[in-house]
């Protein structure tokens, strides 16, 4: 008997607003559905969501810049990228919870949530490998190399999700042999990314403990994981009470965005936390 089968999805989803669940309209219909309000175009269905989304937006952005412009830090540019590749899977949730649309529709969307969600967690792990200095960062084959495997992983993501959602398996409710198609998009477009998100602290707190005299910037890792864990919470295991207990106004869906929004300032008041700038005073921060 496997961790994860189609039982274990069917159930998962039950309670969750994952984009994953949306790939699939057979599953189980969950008991809370959000209200629609109607407008001149198109039914609004969450506008927590559409709030919350495009402030995180202008957020991200602010940040971004900033990081740009800190001109002598190292791996400007590889966070630089790593905070606009968060933008797409943003902007995603945010069409696909605060907008209806038909089946068809929704699909492709969710599959570009997919993509775009491995992808922005993989860019962050990237990342997070920069301050080993592998490969000089900022250098031409170090962005090069951080936009390709991007691009790899979104279309490999973004194939598995069409392949496995589509409508000639949906209809007679087949997902592959032994649902390995199904539990192969589950791991790689919902666990991996949390994997992701872990791996990039562990990576943080190794820089921190081997190069820095202080430990203050560990709160910024511990902020991150807290978030991460609070997304897992509301958006996959509340995310039904949470509507049944607005009354249908609201889901877990609105918590996540607040919860990625506070991991990514954190991943840039961290890296901001340990690098230095040129008009920047960091005496007695390394060991060396």
């Amino acid at each position: 008997m496997t961790l994860i089968d189609e039982g274990t999805i069917k159930g998962f989803c039950k309670n969750s607003s994952d984009v994953f669940c949306r790939l699939f309209p057979q599953l189980p219909k969950q008991s809370c559905v959000l209200k629609r309000y109607n407008t001149d175009s198109v039914p609004i269905t969450d506008i927590g969501t559409l709030v919350v989304s495009s402030f995180s937006i202008l957020i991200i952005v602010l940040i971004a810049v900033r990081s740009f412009r800190k001109k002598a830090a190292v791996g400007r540019k590889e966070i630089f990228l790593s905070l606009i590749s968060m933008i797409p899977s943003i902007a995603l949730t945010l069409t696909i919870d605060s907008f209806t649309f038909n089946s068809n529709i929704t699909r492709w969307l969710s599959i570009a949530a997919v993509a775009t969600r491995v992808m922005f967690t993989w860019a962050l792990l990237y990342f997070g490998f920069v301050g080993f200095q592998m490969i000089p960062d900022g250098s031409s084959l170090s962005i090069f190399l951080m936009i390709l495997s991007m691009v790899l992983f979104t279309v490999s993501s973004g194939l598995l999700s069409f392949l496995v959602s589509r409508p000639s398996l949906v209809s007679r409710g087949e997902y592959g042999n032994n649902d390995a198609e199904l539990v192969s998009l589950f791991v790689f477009g919902v666990i991996l990314p949390y994997a992701f998100v872990i791996l990039y602290t562990l990576t943080q707190a190794i820089i921190v403990f081997k190069y820095l005299a202080v430990r203050k910037p560990l709160l910024w890792l511990v902020i991150i994981i807290l978030s991460s864990a609070g997304i897992l919470v509301c958006n996959n295991f509340i995310s039904q009470t949470i509507c049944r207990g607005t009354s249908g106004s609201i889901d877990g869906s609105m918590f996540y965005l607040c919860f990625q929004l506070l991991a990514a300032f954190s991943v840039y008041q961290f890296w901001n936390s340990i690098t230095e700038d040129e008009t920047d005073d960091f005496a007695g921060m390394y060991k060396f």
